[in-house]
């Protein structure tokens, strides 16, 4: 996904890029990163963003996450936040591998 779907899916969605953020469980200075093209999406803040996208398809409102919250209709946000979880424990795994792999590899550097 480069720079300028990035930023037409923000606001095709109506959110400023600190609710696009908290929406993907990220921080300001990645979307903007993200927006200006130099730096990329993770896959799995990519990942979170389709299924928002597939749920926004899916319905005949769109619903933003801090609205859902407020209003008591909890669907929405409950569905990111399992998603956000499931997604940092895959983040997470892959992070140990990378370590793993990087072990690997400093240990074939010296024989």
């Amino acid at each position: 996904m480069n720079a300028e779907e990035i930023k037409k899916i923000r606001k095709d969605l109506g959110l400023n890029q600190t609710e696009f953020g908290e929406m993907l469980g990220v921080g300001l200075r990645s979307v903007q990163n993200w927006e200006n093209g130099s730096r990329n999406m993770s896959e799995s803040a990519e990942i979170l963003l389709k299924e928002r996208i597939k749920y926004e398809h899916s319905t005949d409102n769109s619903v933003n996450i801090n609205t859902s919250h407020q209003s008591g209709n909890n669907i929405v946000g409950s569905r990111e936040s399992e998603l956000l979880e499931i997604i940092k424990k895959k983040d997470e795994q892959i992070a140990e591998k990378d370590k793993q792999i990087q072990t690997l590899l400093e240990i074939l550097k010296t024989k």
